[in-house]
This record gives structure tokens, C-alpha cells and sequence, in this order.
């Protein structure tokens, strides 16, 4: 394996960099829409239907145009930081037990932004009490590519059909 040791410890991105990523306008009217479903606790509503959405979305759009893109906040900050541990090789792929959970600084900033509810976010408590509630950490692993059993063994005929049909192959016209 190649090894390419860094030059400098640490390249800071210069701050008076010539291009900067913005935020979608519809894309945080869509967000602010469906901010109040919460995936963690809450079933899956129904469709309420594209018209009824689309209202939703419509008005949540008026809301950014006026709060975040006459107020010039559009503009994707440049705030990462490093929030879990670094991964540890010594530890390897598959832990024995489920990783433990970190409050993201840059969802808390976005949420704010938004005004919306940060649902990823809950105490000490909480977390751990989720954390004894899921299942064993090795329960999920089938090993292999994705549980399928490998290359092209998904469904017993050796990934290559059943050989019905003419086919279009070498020589169709």
C-alpha cells in the first residue's frame, strides 16, 4: 500500500476563497416544510398529495426568501470541526458494542438557521437509553457483499438468468 505523508501538518482553506457553495432555496423550503415529521418517533404519515405539499413547500419558500435570502444568509458557512473520534484501526470495522452518538455543531447551526427542531440532538440520557435499546452491534453484519451470498447468487441461477426468451445477442439484425 502507498503512503503519502503530508508536507504541512495543516492546511487551513484560506477564508478569502474566490467561490463559496450556496444554499438552495427550495431545497430549505422543503426542509422547513417537512421539519415537523420527526423519523424518530413518529409513523410514517400519509400522502396528503402533491397540491397540499406543494402549498407547504410555497409557503415555506415566501419564509427563506425573506428571512435568509433578503437577510444575505445563503451562503453555506465554512464551519466544520471534528465533533466523534478519529477512526482508530486498532479498533477496527466492527466494534463490539454501537458507536457512541455526538451533537453535529454545524445540524445545531443549521437548525437554528432554519428554525427548526434539531431531532438528532437529546441529552446524555437519552442517548444512552437508545443506545442499550438497539440491538446487539454484531446482529446487523451478514458478512459478504451485502447479505446476498456473493457474486451473482441472489436468486439460485448463478447471476445469469434462466435462459428463456430468443435474446438479442451475436448476430441480431
Amino acid at each position: 500500500m502507498l503512503e503519502i505523508d503530508p508536507i504541512s501538518k495543516s492546511s487551513p482553506i484560506a477564508k478569502s476563497a474566490p467561490y463559496s457553495f450556496n444554499y438552495d432555496k427550495e431545497w430549505l423550503a422543503i426542509t422547513r416544510a417537512f421539519a415537523s415529521i420527526n423519523p424518530l418517533n413518529s409513523p410514517i404519515p400519509p400522502d396528503e398529495g402533491e397540491s397540499h405539499y406543494r402549498t407547504l413547500i410555497e409557503t415555506e419558500e415566501a419564509w427563506i426568501e425573506k428571512n435568509l435570502v433578503e437577510a444575505d444568509k445563503m451562503v453555506i458557512p465554512e464551519n466544520f470541526e471534528t465533533t466523534a473520534p478519529i477512526y482508530d484501526p486498532s479498533v477496527g470495522l466492527h466494534p463490539s458494542e454501537h458507536p457512541k452518538e455526538y451533537t453535529s455543531p454545524q445540524t445545531v447551526a443549521f437548525c437554528k438557521l432554519l428554525g427548526i427542531d434539531n431531532v438528532f440532538d437529546c441529552n446524555e440520557e437519552d442517548r444512552e437509553e437508545r443506545r442499550l435499546k438497539a440491538p446487539p452491534a454484531d446482529s446487523n453484519s451478514s458478512g459478504g457483499r451485502g447479505g446476498g451470498g456473493g457474486r451473482g447468487s441472489g436468486r439460485g441461477f448463478g447471476g445469469r438468468g434462466r435462459g428463456r426468451g430468443r435474446g438479442r445477442g451475436r448476430g441480431y439484425r
